[in-house]
């Protein structure tokens, strides 16, 4: 499995949300401007580093904080905004992770309720101050609904 993690040489810092994730959380959710989020963070090289979805109306980045160590990773999806013919997106960051695999990514459609990714990760537990891999990053993205959650 090819996970990304800190200090792994050709990474760059891009979109932040400081969210720290034990081994029971989900990853945290917010719109990137309210997470502080810039261009800077994103994963390079981009193209390896990023998936679209929808038949590129839906782009997933892998992005790194850098800080804290132990839950700096996460995704940015970037969403078309609801109602507006005009083509304007919106930026929302899914954060909390030690390190994802987002070669590993799988995909699964419910018409009703949209796309799931499941990306494997590494989380940390704070209790024991370990990083276990195991549990996945799971993001639902409701193209309709222009909404991103995780699960």
């Amino acid at each position: 499995m090819a996970l990304l993690a800190r200090g792994m040489s050709g990474l760059l810092a891009v979109l932040v949300l400081s969210a720290e994730a034990s081994a029971g959380q989900t990853p945290k959710v917010a719109p990137c401007e309210d997470a502080s989020v810039g261009i800077s963070s994103l994963i390079a090289p981009v193209a390896k580093h990023s998936r679209s979805f929808y038949d590129g109306r839906v782009m997933v980045y892998a992005v790194d904080q850098g800080e804290p160590v132990c839950c700096s990773y996460g995704v940015a999806v970037v969403i078309p905004l609801p109602d507006d013919d005009g083509g304007g997106l919106q930026c929302i960051a899914a954060m909390g992770a030690s390190g994802l695999d987002l070669d590993g990514l799988k995909t699964s459609y419910d018409a009703g309720r949209g796309l799931l990714l499941t990306i494997p990760a590494r989380w940390h537990n704070a209790d024991k101050d370990t990083y276990s891999d195991g549990r996945a990053f799971k993001l639902r993205i409701n193209l309709k609904a222009a909404t991103v959650t995780a699960e």
